[in-house]
């Protein structure tokens, strides 16, 4: 009998317990989270607490008194490195249990033991729980439970990304204009002059775009008040018709698509402009509003969340790579990316050849003066978009910008790289050249007689630092008569380097059984293997297949679902055809490349990893070169192809996990998350999220929609919000060695 003794042995001998606490706090440490039986935990909570009291006076004696109790030299580095740090504040309480029944077999009492401030979920209830108090011991403990439970239940409810969505449209000109017959783009802007088209651009981007109707009132002159009353009168009923759709004036692709229509028009100089120039400016908006507002749907589906899902794809297909996107983010993604492959090609056999003849066509030592002139440029930009915000005038992001040596005194920017990536104004453009406006990606700058350049699409830019420059080299490639650019710019680069080198980096702390198909290779010269392969210590498994691919822009600027749609299951499931030839073998890509690897892993033939136990949990993983090459709604899609590989195949889906669908910048930018947590911590979120979105009774058709329909890189930037700061301050040190701003 125990006769009043507090201490519970567990049935143990002295040096067993004390080996058994050693072990388990160990694992509490490195894991924030375990899951023992409620006796254990309770006395583990004994142990652990003054342990992690120590830890706060990180001295050499501290350490060491730790370390004689956990003989784990990791764990005394994490725990006084990171644990102590962010429970430096607490006064005690430093874990909490959590009952979850009782387990089959012996009915033992389990439960989960964790740190509390690692339970993200539940910061926002620790307050509440100190707020609240009972003087009679009994209340007090009534009122924690059912806090605690509370704390539980919020926990146990997936958080989705979006709280709220509603339908914005852009407003067209068939809906304002109804009695009147569309006209031709080209015969409303024949007579203004391009400097006057561009100056319209760069006013649409930076006062009006995504402005509703009462945001686009100064966009009419005080001159022109008859124009003005009659518009509004005419969306007055537009809206009433429409009381539930919310109207955009227009988008920074309107603004774009306006000035791809102008530099279709053959160029011719003109000083003058004639009268009803501003209504031929408006009605030429509203008729581009209505070409980006239009699409081929195809035969509707029975499931009103796929349907929404494929709406979703066709309106954001053509848009999502030029609107609404924070510049400042897409920077310095772009800027890492830039450097990572620069310092790759610059080294590369293959692609030397390649970078000399680059810097020689833009007159430069070095891949660092590319990079320089772009970030003074940008540089130069924020500064003004800054300076207004404090002056609280709108963000001036499309500008002129005439070089003056005498400012630059860091000599950051290199006109020669300026006039490489600028066309001239005067220059003929034709639609046909310009799908998927590749001209203006490739020279973001228009350069006027006077030596100045005129910037109207940032984005386009910020492009020039990253995805432009496969274009240049793959010219480049082609003038050098250079073989197989593509396969080693994807394989050799994008997949062997930049994804390998992003996963090493998460698992320096070796949470995982790591291989790279390079090493695949090495145990057998078999293809088919993951691009990269992960197991962890629980044997769940991650494979990885990456995928860097192209839209054509003729299917782009089609926005035919169907031809969308066979775009991307070509590319992303099975490819059907190349370069417009249909082949006689179809071979699995990305999504299908995964189920061919799971069928391996299942059948006991994955030659790259002979332990792996067939009922392993498996999550597949197609990682993608930008997100922006993903619209909206397409993972849904995806999912769905998946789903329907797998039954095809006769794949096993008992232990296999939904498909993850992410940019390779995700891996970049949330590394430490990953390797702090693991991979399966913030797939299993993500996963959660998605089934209460398919599942919620909110009455929210469309928010329930879209968050069941993100990628997972996009339901992180959402669910944990994080910017490139970091990462891009740790890069910027690569350019500036020894510079400390």
């Amino acid at each position: 009998m125990r006769h009043n003794n507090k201490i519970n042995h567990l049935g143990r001998t002295h040096a067993h317990r004390e080996s058994l606490f050693s072990n388990m706090a160990v694992s509490l440490i490195m894991h924030k989270r375990i899951f023992v039986t409620l006796a254990k935990a309770k006395e583990l909570r004994c142990y652990i607490e003054p342990i992690i009291t120590k830890s706060k006076t990180d001295t050499t004696h501290s350490r060491r008194i730790v370390f004689s109790k956990l003989r784990d030299k990791y764990a005394v580095t994490e725990l006084f490195q990171n644990v102590s740090q962010k429970i430096g504040d607490r006064p005690g309480g430093y874990t909490r249990i959590i009952k979850t029944g009782n387990r089959k077999g012996d009915n033992a009492s389990m439960c989960f033991i964790e740190l509390v401030d690692y339970n993200e979920l539940m910061l926002k209830d620790v307050k509440k729980a100190t707020t609240r108090t009972r003087r009679s011991r009994g209340g007090r403990q009534k009122t924690i439970e059912a806090i605690e439970t509370k704390k539980v239940s919020n926990a146990a409810i997936p958080q989705v990304a979006y709280e709220s969505a509603k339908i914005v449209q852009l407003v067209g000109f068939r809906e304002i204009y109804r009695e009147q017959e569309i006209p031709t783009i080209e015969s409303l802007l024949v007579n203004i002059p391009r400097e006057k088209i561009i100056d319209v651009a760069k006013c649409l981007i930076n006062l009006y775009k995504n402005a509703d109707i009462n945001g686009m009132q100064k966009f009419f002159s005080s001159q022109n008040k008859t124009l003005k009353d009659d518009f509004n009168n005419r969306f007055s009923k537009l809206q009433i018709s429409k009381p539930n759709v919310s109207f955009n004036f227009c988008a920074i692709q309107t603004a774009t698509e306006l000035l791809k229509q102008s530099f279709a028009i053959p160029y011719k100089q003109q000083e003058a402009i004639e009268a009803g120039f501003e209504e031929n400016i408006l009605k030429a908006i509203l008729v581009i509003n209505d070409r980006i507002m239009d699409f081929k749907p195809k035969i509707p589906v029975s499931d009103p969340q796929e349907q929404l899902a494929e709406l979703m794809v066709v309106n954001s297909f053509s848009q999502k790579d030029i609107n609404n996107f924070d510049y400042n983010e897409v920077f310095r993604e772009a800027f890492t990316k830039s450097l990572d492959l620069f310092e790759y090609i610059s080294t590369d056999t293959y692609f030397t050849p390649i970078y000399q003849r680059f810097l020689g066509k833009l007159q430069i030592n070095d891949y660092k003066e590319y990079i320089t002139t772009i970030l003074g440029l940008f540089g130069i930009i924020r500064q003004n978009v800054q300076q207004n915000k404090q002056n609280n005038e709108p963000e001036q992001w499309a500008g002129t910008f005439q070089y003056d040596p005498a400012n630059d005194t860091d000599k950051l920017i290199h006109t020669s790289v300026l006039d490489y990536i600028s066309i001239p104004v005067n220059k003929d453009v034709a639609l046909s050249e310009n799908e998927d406006y590749k001209v203006f990606r490739d020279k973001p700058l228009i350069k006027i007689p006077d030596s100045s350049y005129e910037i109207v699409n940032v984005g386009f830019l910020l492009e020039r630092l990253f995805s432009s420059l496969y274009f240049d080299f793959k010219t480049i490639a082609k003038e050098l008569d250079l073989s197989d650019f593509e396969g080693k710019y994807k394989e050799n680069f994008m997949e062997k380097t930049l994804l390998c080198k992003y996963l090493e980096m998460i698992n320096q702390s070796k949470r995982y059984m790591a291989m790279s198909s390079e090493d695949s290779l090495k145990i057998s010269t078999s293809r088919g293997e993951p691009d990269y392969y992960l197991k962890s210590k629980d044997d769940n498994v991650i494979l990885f297949e990456n995928k860097d691919i192209l839209i054509n822009g003729a299917v782009k600027e089609s926005r035919d679902l169907d031809k969308i749609i066979a775009e991307y299951k070509n590319k992303l499931l099975l490819k059907t055809h190349s370069n417009g030839k249909s082949l006689n073998n179809p071979k699995p890509e990305g999504i299908g490349q995964l189920v061919e690897q799971i069928k391996k892993i299942q059948g006991e033939n994955a030659f790259w990893d002979k332990y792996v136990a067939k009922e392993s949990k498996i999550y597949p993983v197609l990682v993608v070169g930008d997100s922006k090459i993903l619209p909206d709604g397409l993972t849904f899609l995806m999912q769905k192809w998946y789903e329907e590989r797998c039954f095809s195949e006769k794949v096993n889906t008992a232990n296999l996990l939904q498909l993850i669908v992410m940019s390779i910048s995700t891996l970049l930018l949330y590394s430490k998350e990953f390797e702090e947590k693991g991979f399966e911590h913030y797939f299993e979120e993500y996963y959660s999220s998605i089934k209460a979105a398919k599942e919620r009774n909110s009455g929210d058709v469309l928010q329930n929609a879209v968050n069941a329909t993100l990628s997972f890189s996009d339901y992180m930037q959402k669910a944990h919000v994080k910017n490139f700061v970091d990462i891009f301050n740790l890069y910027k040190g690569k350019l500036f060695p020894g510079h400390k701003k």
